[in-house]
């Protein structure tokens, strides 16, 4: 593996995590209740596990921390987490692209509610479009995971589930830049069933999204409104069978230099699950994703359509010390860009995964075929094992394959002016992928991961033709380290996590652009019995290759806190990038100064 050079953290970081962490430590040893740490999540094996046992690299964010965060948007939030690196052009409402482990963005595979949500023309998600007030958890796989989803698993898979309210509440936001968000929840949980919904409206006025050194720099503030709303509840039918639904639609406004866009987008799941037996449980997935963007620039306007519906059965066999999982997936697929393309291709795929727990260790192996109308069969598999190296410390060896089809965009887009069109002649990226991970459970509360990992992703799509038009570029690799360790006492929160990183166009030695070689976070919270809390964030980015420029790197400090206010209300508060501190997150494009955002929830 290349050698990565680790940058040093300025001594007031420094000072930041190693009081906390002795403070913590000191008062682990005196406190004496008894934690649990169990977390169980889906996304990893498409299985119900807890994160302690799965042999994948994940994290878990629940609806607590997203409102002890108190993040106003995705960005804020996903951007702390192990192995991400997120980049938006501008104010909130601008386009925002997601990086998982060095990989493009079109390489994480995006799931609501168990259905596929990546564009069929972009092939990923607008990420500035999906509130925060209508997730109520968010699962993070870091790794290929194609043998269990097929395509555009490559750098891992993020699953958001949306809110699941079982009272009344509602709250209202107010910040910099003229932002307001108002949102509200009503719902109910029973033993045979449950329904929830939540609405949200969120308004901003923004600021210049590019400074002078972009191509299209226009002075003026760039805005974003947006009003969404959610549905999801479950029915039992009968004992061991149930029903369940969900419904997010969005309606999205986003102003950016010279231009606008206005999108929808609707996300249907439904999944009847029952058992015949109790060793063997069975589903019935279906979803439906439709986007809809219309685009109007200085250069000219575009309105793109696309459409995703998805059919899925998987059974899961519990044969004592094995699970063996196997099921059918039908996808069809169609987008459109008009006066320009309309196109669709369906897939059609068989996968099986075993788990097996022995004298030696424990392993999961999966296997799938997808068949696609466009591409043809494409096998994926991966393998792992875990072995115990004491009570509480594992050594985790995983591989991979993955691939990802083009996109609509990648083969048919005539582009702008002649530039940035598509290719149809483009072949399917393909990738494998190995880690070696360490899992150390210190203590009920207190945990250490440490991941090394490497991947090679052949024929990669970049637009970096002739006119930039996409083309297949011969080979990328990637090798990376993270590291997180976090502990959590009766009053105290702390989590401090880097993330080591050499990405590599083979063909012409240069970077992949906008990933940084180092990235580190640290979030500490102090709680109070009367339930107050106050707490600190502090981000570091190191420099990045871009477009034409190397970005310098960047400090980011932000502070949050709440109170209660009498049985029902609490007040909120947050300020963003306290230090002021400039930055271009991508070259020619402006960041947010210092910002100040209060909240009052009141809940029944």
């Amino acid at each position: 593996m290349k050698t990565t050079t680790l940058k040093i953290l300025p001594a007031s970081v420094l000072a930041f995590v190693c009081f906390p962490v002795l403070s913590l430590q000191a008062e682990e040893l005196s406190n004496q209740q008894s934690y649990t740490s169990e977390t169980l999540l889906v996304t990893a094996s498409r299985l119900e596990e807890s994160t302690t046992d799965t042999l994948a690299s994940v994290s878990v964010i629940d609806r607590t921390a997203i409102e002890l965060s108190q993040a106003p948007d995705l960005l804020e939030l996903l951007r702390l987490q192990t192995g991400i690196d997120i980049v938006r052009s501008g104010p909130a409402g601008t386009q925002t692209s997601l990086f998982m482990r060095g990989t493009n963005s079109n390489h994480t595979l995006v799931l609501i509610d168990g259905v596929r949500v990546n564009s069929t023309n972009t092939g990923s998600l607008a990420w500035e479009n999906l509130p925060l007030a209508q997730i109520e958890r968010i699962e993070i796989v870091r790794g290929p995971r194609a043998s269990f989803y097929g395509a555009d698993a490559i750098g891992g898979v993020i699953q958001i589930f949306t809110r699941e309210a079982n009272r009344v509440s509602s709250r209202l936001s107010y910040g910099s830049f003229g932002s307001k968000e108002v949102s509200a929840s009503v719902g109910y949980h029973q033993d045979d069933s449950a329904f929830s919904m939540t609405a949200d409206w969120r308004d901003s006025d923004g600021f210049s999204a590019q400074n002078q050194n972009g191509f299209a720099y226009d002075p003026d503030k760039d805005g974003f409104n947006t009003w969404n709303v959610s549905l999801r509840g479950r029915y039992n039918v009968t004992e061991g069978s149930s029903l369940r639904y969900s419904l997010l639609y969005t309606d999205n406004e986003n102003e950016f230099d010279q231009g606008i866009s206005d999108s929808q987008q609707r996300v249907l799941g439904l999944s009847w699950s029952f058992c015949n037996s109790c060793n063997l449980q069975q589903s019935l997935n279906l979803g439906y994703t439709k986007d809809n963007l219309n685009t109007q620039t200085a250069f000219g306007a575009s309105a793109l359509t696309s459409d995703h519906l998805s059919a899925d059965w998987q059974g899961r066999l519990d044969l004592g010390q094995q699970q063996l999982t196997f099921g059918l997936d039908v996808d069809s697929e169609s987008g459109r860009n008009r006066g320009n393309y309309n196109n669709s291709r369906n897939n059609i795929a068989a996968y099986t995964g075993l788990d097996i727990e022995t004298n030696f260790g424990e392993g999961q192996f999966a296997l799938r075929l997808d068949d696609s109308s466009d591409y043809g069969s494409n096998f994926s598999g991966s393998a792992a094992w875990g072995l115990a190296l004491g009570e509480n410390l594992k050594l985790i060896a995983s591989y991979g394959t993955a691939y990802r089809a083009p996109t609509m965009n990648e083969l048919y887009s005539p582009g702008f002016f002649g530039l940035f069109a598509g290719n149809p002649n483009l072949n399917a990226e393909t990738s494998d992928s190995a880690e070696l991970a360490l899992r150390w459970n210190i203590s009920s509360r207190q945990n250490l991961n440490v991941s090394l990992f490497s991947t090679r992703i052949d024929d990669l799509i970049a637009f970096a033709g002739v006119d930039f038009q996409a083309i297949n570029i011969n080979q990328a690799e990637i090798e990376g380290l993270e590291a997180e360790y976090s502990v959590q006492t009766q009053n105290w929160q702390f989590t401090v996590n880097g993330t080591l990183q050499d990405t590599e166009n083979k063909s012409t030695g240069a970077e992949l652009l906008r990933r940084p070689q180092q990235k580190y976070s640290l979030v500490l919270d102090r709680h109070w019995d009367n339930g107050a809390w106050l707490g600190a964030e502090v981000f570091y980015s190191g420099k990045r290759e871009d477009f034409g420029a190397t970005l310098a790197s960047y400090s980011l400090l932000n502070l949050r806190a709440g109170m209660p206010l009498g049985h029902s209300f609490r007040v909120e508060a947050r300020v963003e990038n306290v230090l002021d501190e400039f930055y271009q997150p991508a070259f020619g494009f402006n960041a947010a100064d210092r910002a100040y955002f209060i909240s009052i929830n009141w809940q029944q």
